[in-house]
């Protein structure tokens, strides 16, 4: 069992699809303090969907070097609540693509909170049994003491379950005679539909990261990758803890190609 980092972004939005799809969130134009009542009245413009699409305009600080910033902060801290309560308002929503793990511990709270229903339990239930998966769906949270959920970061599970997931997004959310993730909610999340682009170059849409030729995929920080290419009906999976220097995603397409 090993963690996803990153990689629990792309479930954490399927979370979300079924949520809206069961009607506990009523769209993605919501506001998020609607759910966020902590926040102030300058993050009422921010919709869950600029928090899918990483354009929140929210003042969060995503380096991982620097002891003294959000994220380290976020990630070793104990109470992620008070920390939430201290955010500010940088720039209006969706104008411009920011990659902040902070986006994706709003998103957790807000399915959390719709549904009256602690996140690791929402997985459990509507992903995890569905798909048969193998291995407990362990999420870590920031204390014993508080049990916030790390949304951003940290699933830990099994090589075959990343897998299973990856092909549930092959199969447009459907598993063994059951949809699972609403449809339209997979081909919404696979499609560019603005400017969103990572530190390489991919179009990001609900926290996945999209190729014009069709394939995508969940990364994390440390080489963690859920690649789909679905022409090849491929789904890959690597796991670590460095990246070794090498380009995942081109590798893989690469080796697609000779399949």
């Amino acid at each position: 069992i090993v963690p996803s980092f990153s990689v629990s972004k792309s479930v954490v939005s399927a979370l979300v699809g079924i949520a809206i799809d069961e009607g506990y969130i009523y769209s993605t134009s919501q506001s998020i303090t609607f759910f966020l009542k902590e926040l102030g009245p300058e993050f009422n413009p921010i919709t869950i969907e600029d928090l899918l699409n990483m354009r929140s305009g929210i003042d969060f600080t995503e380096e991982y070097i620097n002891p003294f910033v959000d994220m380290p902060k976020y990630y070793y801290g104990t109470d992620l609540l008070s920390y939430i309560k201290e955010l500010k308002v940088k720039s209006p929503p969706d104008q411009y693509y920011d990659y902040i793990s902070v986006n994706t511990i709003l998103l957790g709270l807000i399915v959390e909170r719709a549904t009256n229903t602690k996140l690791n339990v929402y997985l459990q239930k509507k992903i995890w049994e569905p798909l048969g998966m193998e291995s407990d769906a362990s999420w870590s949270v920031d204390s014993k003491e508080k049990q916030v959920f790390k949304a951003n970061c940290c699933i830990n599970a099994i090589a075959r379950d990343f897998a299973k997931f990856g092909r549930l997004y092959l199969n447009h959310g459907f598993w063994d005679g059951e949809q699972v993730v609403p449809r339209n909610w997979v081909d919404r999340s696979l499609t560019i539909i603005n400017d969103s682009r990572d530190s390489q170059g991919y179009p990001y849409t609900y926290q996945w990261r999209v190729l014009e030729n069709g394939a995508f995929f969940a990364k994390g920080i440390l080489g963690q990758y859920i690649i789909v290419i679905p022409d090849k009906q491929l789904v890959f999976v690597r796991l670590g803890k460095k990246t070794a220097g090498i380009d995942w995603t081109a590798f893989c397409l690469q080796l697609a190609e000779q399949l």
